[in-house]
């Protein structure tokens, strides 16, 4: 039977914060409100770093469940977890990691018709920031004007899938800057022709582009994706909103 160790070191989760930060800043943070819509391999990395920065109210969405194929890149994906609604085990998952953060799930997808809902106060606290995880291209953009139309900072992942390589992989500039992504190609023409909008929305996108499909894949319809890259972009998104945040603190 194993025994815990007795715990030394001071009794604050949010010091080697503070030691970097400053209490100014953790404290924007705890004051701060993120929505983080996508729970997948990109969001549920994100979500996890929002809630270890000290930030202490967080909306998810995401109307999925953990399925066998999430288990090689997405955090919340488990054997024991499948099946389950991942917005319930996100919440689970944060309220073991910081139990005062505020979480309000909201277990439906984005569309066109419902994006707005999730950002005006309709459905749960009106967010600073919006992290946009979701892969839909219709629901992306609509969430993406939304979040511009009500002045919600917004930080954007765009294509993760078909890519290996573990160094440069992705950077972080407005919209109007991305290229050779298929993703951000596609989201600027959509936003332009429906929304007529070219620039002002932040986004994590990779100058490299995306591998040809491989002759070997079962199902060469289907995006391949691997543990370390989804994770990253979700990170890097985290890392905009927390310094972001903590600049104004």
């Amino acid at each position: 039977m194993s025994e815990k160790r007795s715990i030394t070191e001071p009794q604050d989760p949010w010091l080697r914060s503070r030691q970097l930060l400053g209490a100014t800043a953790l404290t924007q943070l705890a004051n701060s409100r993120v929505l983080v819509a996508g729970l997948g391999g990109v969001g549920s990395f994100a979500v996890e770093a929002l809630a270890r920065s000290g930030i202490a109210t967080l909306t998810l969405v995401d109307g999925d469940i953990v399925t066998l194929s999430n288990l090689n890149r997405q955090l919340l994906a488990l054997h024991s977890t499948l099946g389950e609604l991942k917005t319930a085990v996100a919440a689970r998952r944060l309220a073991a990691i910081n139990p005062a953060c505020q979480v309000t799930t909201i277990s439906d997808w984005v569309t066109p018709a419902n994006a707005v809902s999730f950002l005006d106060g309709s459905l749960a606290p009106t967010p600073h920031w919006l992290v946009d995880a979701i892969d839909d291209l219709p629901a992306k953009a609509a969430l993406l004007a939304a979040a511009v139309t009500l002045g919600v900072k917004v930080v954007s992942v765009l294509g993760t899938g078909n890519r290996i390589s573990p160094l440069a992989q992705f950077t972080v500039t407005d919209i109007s800057q991305s290229h050779t992504c298929p993703v951000a190609r596609a989201l600027r023409r959509r936003l332009l022709r429906d929304y007529g909008l070219n620039s002002g929305i932040t986004v994590v996108f990779s100058p490299l582009p995306p591998l040809p499909a491989n002759p070997q894949r079962e199902e060469n319809s289907r995006v391949g994706s691997v543990s370390y890259i989804p994770g990253q972009a979700g990170l890097i998104a985290a890392g905009v909103v927390i310094t972001a945040l903590a600049a104004e603190g």
